[in-house]
This record gives structure tokens, sequence and C-alpha cells, in this order.
């Protein structure tokens, strides 16, 4: 069974199934589904919890060692298996599918996974776990989704914040929901009495904790964001954030619009070879046309002249450069 974080509650209500596998690369969703298992779990008397590890020295033995052996101070038990970004690989695969074959009702698998490629979830392995138990799947919040997310946060808490203060708030702790959170919780301490959250008030109480990533700059540039892209920029140059990176991902993101204008292209194959998530196929394609009229020759060429300056072997400010080319990505006609 496949479910969505906002249904994970009222599923565990009606009963534990035998595992559960959370998957995805944001931290703080992934803890708190993790949480909310625990608790339901230990609810129904698994009060004993082992840990395992997956790294490049786990022994896969161990998972069957540990479902077998018995508790020592509890009849039920929680094993929490932390998979990370670790694919099972062979050996693996055939641990948790054997696991499936003889669960038991004294154990709860909880498996704690990174991002799942669409290939992997086609694998046996990832089948036999869906149909054995429920597969939670979380994702990082959009930056368009970001303000209704922190509107529901703090409506569960009691509270409304308002549309601007939501804005407001989503700019400030972009990329970090864990910050979003806390600024929340200090929102709540600061104006015990007050239900109504505005944005005089998230204006005066929350810091900057904006965390953008390389990633994030370069959807804000297929996005065809100007101001997004200045603001992310500021903040990786403060940062000291990889340049040689920062340069390869949008110069990647060029070849790939490149290669979507060539006669007879597959879109569909392309995004699939190059493993572009479905809600960022819309993006390349809105940049394609955007991006056309400059020339990909001209682009790559100035991609060349960056990486120089980056080494050193061309004179130039680097992050001024980043910038440019980040700007043309948006469509933005510069001097």
């Amino acid at each position: 069974m496949k479910l969505k974080p906002q249904q994970l509650s009222s599923a565990l209500k009606k009963g534990l199934a035998p595992l559960y596998l959370v998957v995805g690369d944001e931290p703080l969703q992934q803890d708190e589904v993790s949480g909310a298992i625990r608790r339901a779990a230990q609810e129904a008397g698994f009060s004993e919890r082992e840990v395992l590890t997956v790294d490049s020295r786990f022994q896969w033995e161990s998972l069957r060692q540990v479902a077998k052996s018995p508790s020592l101070f509890a009849d039920k038990r929680i094993i929490e298996l932390r998979m990370g970004d670790t694919k099972p690989g062979d050996r693996g695969s055939k641990a948790l599918i054997a696991y499936c074959d003889d669960c038991s009702e004294d154990n709860l698998l909880l498996i704690r996974c990174g991002k799942v490629e669409a290939a992997q979830k086609r694998g046996k392995w990832y089948q036999t776990l869906e149909q054995t138990g429920v597969v939670v799947e979380v994702w990082p919040i959009t930056q368009a989704e970001l303000p209704r997310w922190l509107q529901q946060r703090a409506a569960e808490s009691g509270y409304t914040l308002n549309q601007n203060g939501a804005l407001l708030l989503a700019e400030r702790v972009e990329g970090n929901l864990l910050a979003a959170v806390q600024e929340l919780e200090k929102l709540y301490l600061l104006h015990p009495q007050e239900r109504t959250l505005a944005e005089d008030d998230v204006a005066a109480a929350v810091a900057n904790h904006s965390r953008y990533s390389i990633y994030a700059l370069a959807e804000a540039a297929l996005a065809g964001d100007p101001q997004r892209v200045c603001r992310i920029m500021s903040r990786l140059e403060l940062e000291g954030a990889a340049q040689p990176l920062l340069l390869w991902t949008l110069s990647r993101d060029f070849r790939l619009l490149q290669a979507l204008t060539a006669p007879n292209a597959d879109s569909n194959e392309i995004f699939t070879r190059e493993r572009i998530f479905y809600k960022m196929q819309p993006l390349y394609l809105g940049a394609r046309s955007r991006l056309q009229r400059i020339g990909w020759q001209r682009l790559l060429a100035r991609c060349g002249r960056i990486d120089r300056i980056v080494k050193g072997e061309e004179t130039g400010n680097s992050w001024d450069e980043l910038l440019q080319l980040a700007l043309l990505m948006t469509g933005t006609r510069l001097l």
C-alpha cells in the first residue's frame, strides 16, 4: 500500500502494518512520519527498539538475526533500518524479500531511505515491500507550495497565518523546513494571545534562515524567475558555494535544453534518460522556448569562459558571470 504523509495518521488509527518504508530526501518530513509510526507502535505494545544503520560494511544477514532473536526486555519490538542513500544491492534485496516472506507479529520493521528512482521502484524488493506493508513517500516542498504548507502548519496549532505573512515567511526560510517550524514556534511564543499572525508579526520576529541549494538556483532559472535567481545567487556567494558544481549544473541544463530542441527530439525519452523528475519537466520545456533565440553555441561558449575564470586561467568576476548565465536562462536580456 502507498500512502501520502497526510494520510498516515488515519491509517495508523485503523491498525499497524507489519512494515513501513519511508522514502524521500526531506529530513523534517521523514523524521515526523517515522516518529508517528514509532508512537503508534509503542501504544500498541512495541516497547523495544533496535536500530540498524546500512553502510558499506553492513551485513544484511544481521536483519534476519535481529528479527529471529528473542527480545530480552519486551514481547514486541520495532526494528528500524536506516538505509539513507545506500542501495540494497543483490544481498539487501534478497534479505528484504526474505523478511517479507516470514514476517513476525512480534516485530515491526521501519525502513528509512532516501530518494528511490523509478527503475528501482520496479525492482522485486521494492514491489514486495509495498505489497507487504506501507510505503510513505515524502518530497521537498516547492517554493510555490511552501506558503500553503506554512498556513496549514499554523492552523494545526490553532493559529491563522495570513497570505502575506505566509509569503514573507516562505521567502525567509526557503529550503529549510526545520527552520520554518522553529520560526512558527517562536511566533506562537511571541503572540500567545493572538490567533492571527500577520506580515508585520513575521517581519519583526523571523530571521533570515534561507538555505538555498545549487539545484534551487537551477530550478529558479528554469522557471524564469530573475528576482529569485538574484536572491539565491547572493546567498550562495555569501555561503561560499562550490562554483565548479554550480557551473556544471547550469551547463548540464543548457546541454539538456539543446537536446530537447534537436530535430525529431523525443522529450519523454530525454527526460527518462536524464532522470528528470516529472514536476521539473514543464520547467525545461518552458525554458527551451525562451532560450532558442539566444543560440546554444553562444551559451555553451559562455560556460567555457566562466570555467576558465573559475580556474584562474582568465580574468573576470566568476560570481558576476555565473549570475549573468543564470539570468540568461530566465530569459532576461543583458546589456
